[in-house]
């Protein structure tokens, strides 16, 4: 989704971040996101179940990174196999702080996000979708 309505009352919620390929084939992906710490809290990110790159994760060179005090997350998954389509490749889950009026927060990828075709270095990352969290009183 893009968007998640919440009563933010301490809410523990989670999101799918998708991949599309197109025709290209990938076989890794790097997801860079930042969120504000004064609204979201416990934040992780793990592969998606049936992810795109399938049973082939190489856990070498992969990153799972969360550095709470600046609201940054690192996330690298990597494949010995290529893929193509259009899948899961990782959920986030996260807890929002109580809010007192009704407000938005969003996650967004920062330039650093790439997905890297096969047998290069180039990226086929066009674009990305923040997600945005509504809190409803």
């Amino acid at each position: 989704p893009k968007t998640l309505i919440s009563d933010c009352n301490d809410a523990s919620l989670s999101a799918t971040i998708f991949l599309n390929t197109k025709s290209s084939y990938v076989s890794s992906a790097q997801i860079e996101l930042q969120y504000n710490t004064n609204n979201i809290y416990n934040f992780s990110i793990q592969p998606s179940e049936n992810n795109l790159f399938q049973k082939y994760l190489l856990e070498e060179n992969s990153i799972n990174e969360v550095r709470t005090e600046y609201g940054r997350s690192s996330f690298v998954i990597n494949s010995n196999e290529a893929y193509t389509g259009d899948r899961a490749i990782a959920t986030i889950s996260f807890n929002t702080y109580p809010q007192t009026a009704s407000s938005s927060t969003q996650i967004k990828f920062l330039n650093k996000s790439t997905a890297i075709r096969e047998n290069s270095r180039e990226s086929i990352l066009k674009k990305t979708i923040p997600l945005t969290i509504i809190c409803q009183k």
